[in-house]
């Protein structure tokens, strides 16, 4: 999400606010969170239900101009620490996979121009525009860490029909746009790619963070439901039929696909359980009986016996040994 929340309170309030994470079917919960992974379909709709709440059609192009591109997480990051701008950008193309697999990231130089896309099949509904426009703030700002501030792209992309956006997208970037694109992107100069540096390289992730992109990164289904569950568990529980319509499948088609991953929901929905009752037992006064409750467990009973044989220890110890850890 970026700035957007901050934006939003800022241009119209909290409440505001709440109803577009409302109409996107996210909790609170994710505005304290901000490594939660959400569904792009949730992402695009956030960004639409925002604009609309706050009455600006250039929400998107602010969210993306006060983001870094490092913002993004890891695999930016292992990006821009390249010695030069063309292998940051074949990094990026490299590691997108691994961050997410909805979108398509391309980077290709034809004639005297190279181009860096994005590419999601929603992005072929017009509801989609905020979210593009927030992409193009991130794509120039990882140029301009080689380019310089004052650098400006030769052109930018931008998957939806002119209208009143084109004055607010060539103005934010002070360059010529080109609508109804394949995806949204910027373009440089063929030479521009092999550019050092401009300043000191941010500092790149540690080998465990790449370790962690690579273990954990993707769009798996089983990955896609414990993203959604976990959202849902969030807002009280989470159960199959819910998250098999957020996915738009039937709920026993849900369970064969991921039989077909080695998986079932129910034991997708026990991870998720225990990873959030981990996280709050590790938080400042913690009570077992709240911890189980909150982490879908009736009984505190079953939830010990649950975290016993997935940690090798009981809850009590668990929280005990982090108590021990913090003094």
């Amino acid at each position: 999400m970026g700035p957007l929340p901050q934006l939003v309170r800022q241009m119209a309030g909290e409440r505001q606010l709440q109803r577009a994470l409302g109409r996107a079917h996210l909790p609170s919960a994710v505005l304290e969170r901000p490594d939660t992974r959400i569904l792009l379909a949730d992402l695009v709709t956030l960004f639409d239900a925002a604009a609309r709440e706050v009455g600006d059609p250039g929400l998107g192009l602010r969210v993306g101009q006060a983001m870094r591109a490092t913002d993004y997480g890891t695999f930016v990051r292992w990006a821009a620490a390249a010695p030069t701008l063309g292998q940051a950008l074949a990094r990026v193309v490299r590691a997108g996979g691994h961050y997410q697999r909805p979108g398509v990231l391309t980077f290709a130089v034809r004639g005297d121009r190279a181009c860096l896309a994005y590419g999601a099949d929603l992005y072929g509904a017009g509801r989609a525009r905020q979210h593009a426009d927030h992409v193009l703030g991130p794509m120039v700002h990882l140029a301009r860490l080689y380019l310089g501030p004052g650098w400006r792209p030769a052109e930018v992309r931008v998957p939806y029909s002119r209208d009143r956006q084109e004055t607010l997208l060539e103005e934010a970037f002070e360059a010529p746009g080109r609508f109804d694109a394949a995806g949204v992107g910027i373009v440089l100069e063929r030479e521009l790619p092999w550019t050092p540096h401009a300043g000191p390289p941010p500092p790149p992730p540690s080998r465990a963070e790449l370790r962690a992109l690579v273990r954990g990164g993707g769009s798996t289904l089983t990955r896609a439901v414990r993203d959604i569950a976990l959202l849902q568990l969030e807002q009280g529980s989470a159960e199959l039929a819910p998250v098999a319509t957020r996915l738009a499948l039937h709920p026993r088609r849900l369970q064969r696909l991921l039989a077909a991953e080695g998986t079932t929901f129910r034991a997708v929905l026990d991870g998720v359980r225990l990873e959030r009752a981990e996280r709050l037992l590790a938080a400042p006064g913690a009570r077992i009986a709240d911890v189980a409750l909150a982490a879908g467990y009736e009984e505190p009973a079953h939830f010990t016996r649950a975290f016993r044989r997935w940690r090798g220890v009981s809850p009590s110890a668990f929280w005990q040994a982090v108590e021990a850890r913090d003094r």
